[in-house]
């Protein structure tokens, strides 16, 4: 691991730790809850848990169902701009609201394949919570890996076959919009909308980065 990485993992606390097995490259998967950037040339894909009042949603790919659509950054984008592009060909909606909750570093276990594409030996993906505002139905992409999307309840979402890195993540998020409700209801609109964009400390993100739980993200073919 390259020292600008270690020394920044090193101000945050690892939340857990898993493994999983890629093809046949095993990973070493460690999950945070931070609203602070890792170093850029580490970030390979941004996903979000999208939000439409009571509901979440829900994708599902070839390898099951997950509620965290996203995927891999292009040239040129911000982080933000991914995350909305990525949703939108997947799924269809454009979204608001779009706000941090952390981030995953996964490492490689073994050496780099000869030909290997992909970053090696380090790489991290982000997590973000966000609104659902418009569906345009044209706008996802035909034949895409995710194969089909909606909006489920949230009781039938907390039923569904998550991960357990999952349920946490979502449940970080529902702790997030919780705050930010209640930051609706007790502050003014120019001090909510200072909290919200973490211009000084208060209700918002800084306050669900001291709440424990995980964010583990399903792999993708775009990494």
């Amino acid at each position: 691991m390259e020292l600008n990485l270690a020394a920044f993992l090193s101000c945050h606390k690892a939340l857990v730790e898993d493994s999983a097995v890629w093809g046949d490259l095993p990973l070493r998967i460690t999950s945070y809850l931070s609203n602070e950037l890792p170093p850029s040339h580490y970030i390979t894909s941004v996903r979000g848990i999208i939000f439409h009042n009571d509901s979440i949603l829900v994708v599902r790919n070839p390898q099951g169902i997950h509620i965290s659509p996203g995927g891999q950054r292009e040239a040129g984008e911000t982080l933000e701009e991914t995350l909305r592009r990525e949703v939108l060909e997947e799924t269809g909606w454009t979204i608001t609201e779009v706000r941090m909750l952390g981030f995953v570093h996964f490492h490689h276990l073994n050496p780099k394949p000869p030909d290997y594409k992909y970053l090696h030996p380090d790489f991290i993906q982000l997590i973000y919570v966000a609104q659902a505002a418009q569906f345009i139905p044209e706008a996802k992409l035909v034949g895409d890996y995710e194969i089909e999307s909606g909006f489920r309840p949230l009781d039938e979402v907390k039923t569904l076959n998550l991960s357990p890195g999952e349920r946490l993540a979502l449940d970080a998020a529902l702790k997030y919009l919780s705050l930010n409700s209640e930051c609706k209801t007790c502050c003014s609109e120019a001090l909510f909308n200072r909290l919200h964009r973490g211009a000084i400390g208060g209700c918002s993100i800084g306050m669900l980065g001291r709440t424990r739980g995980i964010l583990l993200l399903p792999h993708t073919e775009g990494r």
